[in-house]
């Protein structure tokens, strides 16, 4: 995983707009009778409402893990009201349950090139949203002994 606590905790914070976007907008019969659908036409099995709380829960996850991993305190950018809607032991159960079968996962499998229509114009023209493309790569990173950073007088940092 990438060590970028911050990445993950706003990708968390999106998809709870998401969630209150669609709440919104088509109160609840869309999160608990919806399903997304697949680049194949089918829809996923589970509710959209459902896929939304397992992501948001799994990226709340990912933030603790990653910011536990490079030292930082994952509570220390949260407010209460996210540490009780998504309690940290469950983020880091279900971020720790992906990240041991991410290789397996469809999603991550799945073609992720998409193009959706958002807005026709005055002029007739469609406006979309689209993604071209990304690609998984696994990596490590490490910190090296003996290279730490340190602080001398001139208030520089120097390895």
């Amino acid at each position: 995983m990438e060590p970028f606590p911050t990445f993950y905790l706003s990708s968390a914070r999106g998809y709870c707009f998401l969630s209150t976007f669609l709440t919104a907008f088509f109160d609840d019969g869309l999160l608990v009778g919806g399903h997304r659908l697949n680049e194949d036409g089918t829809s996923s099995a589970a509710g959209l409402g459902e896929e939304l709380r397992a992501m948001t829960q799994r990226l709340y996850g990912l933030h603790r893990l990653a910011a536990e991993s490079v030292g930082v305190d994952p509570d220390a950018a949260l407010p209460p009201e996210e540490l009780v809607e998504f309690p940290p032991d469950a983020a880091r159960t279900r971020a720790r349950e992906w990240l041991a079968g991410w290789t397996t996962d469809v999603d991550v499998r799945r073609d992720p090139r998409v193009m959706v229509p958002v807005a026709r114009t005055a002029e007739g023209q469609t406006l979309a949203w689209a993604s071209i493309g990304v690609k998984v790569y696994k990596s490590s990173a490490a910190f090296v002994a003996g290279y730490e950073p340190q602080v001398v007088s001139s208030g520089h940092c120097v390895v």
